[in-house]
Parts: structure tokens; C-alpha cells; sequence
């Protein structure tokens, strides 16, 4: 939250690498959820893998991953595709 409040006016970076998910523009933060995601389903198998828990927990788990992926996905688009507009 602190970040997102530090950033909040700042011109936005959409060349090169970035750290900083805050810094980044709407379409670099669309790629790298693109490219979060096979990380995020490789954590998910791991955590499968390792972890004994009940099997409702593993797809409530995963309901939950997927439908936040979905949110993050679409919200950074539509940002993007405003600010594209926009420029």
C-alpha cells in the first residue's frame, strides 16, 4: 500500500527491468501477470506435492488463485487500453 501511494504520479516505466511492480506501466503489469503465471501454478502442484490438506481446501485454494488471476488480468487490460487511448 505504501508503494502504491509512493508511486501514485509518477511517471511510469515501460522499457527495461523494473523491480518494482508500482513502477511499472499498465502494459508491463499485464505481462508480468502473464508471467507470473506458470510460477503460480508450479507453487500450486508444489504445494499439492508436499502439504497433506483436505481436498476441498486445495480446489478452494485454487478457485481462489485462478479468479484473482482473471481479476488482475482484465483490470491491467482495460487500464492499459486507457491509457494507450489516453496518450
Amino acid at each position: 500500500m505504501v508503494f502504491a501511494v509512493l508511486y501514485r504520479n509518477k511517471t511510469k516505466k515501460d522499457k527495461g527491468w523494473v523491480f518494482n511492480y508500482f513502477k511499472l506501466s499498465y502494459r508491463r503489469k499485464l505481462i508480468r501477470t502473464w508471467i507470473s503465471l506458470p510460477m503460480s501454478l508450479i507453487a500450486i502442484f508444489l504445494l499439492y506435492i508436499i502439504t497433506d490438506w483436505a481436498e476441498q481446501l486445495y480446489i478452494t485454494l485454487g478457485v481462489l488463485l485462478v479468479v484473482t488471476f482473471l481479476i488482475q488480468l482484465i483490470y491491467n487490460y482495460v487500464k492499459w487500453k486507457r491509457e494507450e487511448v489516453g496518450d
